[in-house]
């Protein structure tokens, strides 16, 4: 959509229901968007570009991911959540992940303290780590929500983890730092 005009331009064809749609703020004609299943999709991250030039994966995921929650963190980055709530998925490493959008080079961020987590909801949604993620301007700090209601600020470089909030839980909504 051109925010001057209000002019709507189609840019692809999708054979599945998008959702999630984010322009970049940093780099203008970059999109990214979710196959939007309300459940795990067998690959759940896009990108393309405005122009339509270029449409592809962003992450390409394994039958033991389930991806959720992505967003733009910064001009090469875009941060998006593991999830680890089923035994399956505790095979690999979860939590808060960024992909580089130039080079497709892969990072794991950080997850919650299990333990802390699993202690602030009374053994309940044990092991489900994060829901929602994104960084900080600087890019120095990447926080994120649980789905215990608990929100951890996570330091992108050391790993180091500090637990912000607890009980945040939807009522009828959730912490979402974005």
């Amino acid at each position: 959509m051109n925010l001057s005009t209000g002019e709507v331009t189609k840019v692809i064809d999708t054979e599945f229901k998008t959702g999630h749609i984010q322009a970049s703020r940093f780099t203008p004609g970059e999109i990214v968007f979710c196959n939007e299943t309300g459940g795990d999709a067998h690959q759940r991250m896009w990108f393309c570009t405005a122009d339509g030039t270029v449409f592809k994966p962003l992450y390409k995921e394994t039958p033991l991911d389930w991806v959720t929650h992505e967003t733009f963190a910064t001009k090469d980055f875009v941060y998006f959540n593991i999830l680890g709530f089923q035994p399956r998925l505790r095979k690999q490493a979860s939590g808060i992940v960024r992909i580089n959008l130039r080079t497709d080079d892969v990072e794991l961020i950080g997850q919650v303290e299990l333990e802390k987590d699993r202690q602030a909801i009374d053994g309940q949604l044990v092991g489900r780590g994060f829901w929602h993620c994104n960084a900080s301007r600087d890019n120095k700090w990447a926080a994120g929500d649980t789905f215990g209601g608990n929100v951890w600020l996570v330091n992108v470089q050391t790993g180091e983890r500090h637990w912000l909030a607890s009980d945040t839980k939807m009522k009828p909504d959730h912490a979402h730092p974005s």
